[in-house]
């Protein structure tokens, strides 16, 4: 139980849940607190989690196209892979990380996955595109970095979404 810390209703909330959850509760100073928030702004309360742990993007891959192969999947697999972004929902999407992204496309195309980049200035606009039916893969560059030279290299097609021209570009989520 906390006894030395200001319990205004937003700390009392926020141990209600801990105690709920059975998260442990550990009370410390404000120096203890800004170190372990890397000095960000904490307000007093601050959640330490183990890493994620990433399943591995080929075996994550593969595993989809065995099911679909199999028939257990309605329609092909459909794979995001991200070219320098972080992923912010990785808690809320099966997420997986590749040690080489450049390998792992060259051996999900091999495995039977069409690799699609999306970026701006691609070989065809995205309403002239007709893939829908095989596994794919489709490729997202970083915000004003867009696809890097090598992941472009490894895409067999490059596609772009038209957009407005009073727009500079989309967001990698909106792009998606």
């Amino acid at each position: 139980v906390a006894v030395r810390i200001e319990m205004d209703d937003r700390v009392k909330e926020a141990l209600r849940l801990c105690l709920e959850q059975g998260v442990p509760v550990l009370e410390n100073t404000k120096p203890e607190l800004d170190r372990l928030s890397g000095e960000a702004v904490h307000q007093g309360i601050v959640l330490q989690i183990p890493p994620y742990e990433y399943a591995d993007a080929t075996a994550l891959a593969l595993d989809a196209l065995a099911k679909h192969e199999k028939g257990h999947l309605r329609t092909p697999p459909l794979l995001i892979a991200l070219d320098g972004i972080t992923a912010g929902a990785a808690a809320r999407v099966p997420v997986a990380q590749a040690g080489n992204l450049n390998t792992t496309l060259v051996d999900l195309h091999k495995a039977g996955y069409f690799v699609l980049g999306l970026d701006g200035g691609g070989d065809v606009s995205l309403p002239g595109l007709a893939l829908a039916t095989e596994p794919l893969v489709l490729v997202v560059g970083a915000e004003g970095k867009g696809l890097s030279r090598m992941v472009r290299e490894h895409c067999q097609q490059i596609v772009s979404i038209p957009i407005d021209s009073t727009m500079e570009s989309l967001n990698a989520s909106m792009a998606v």
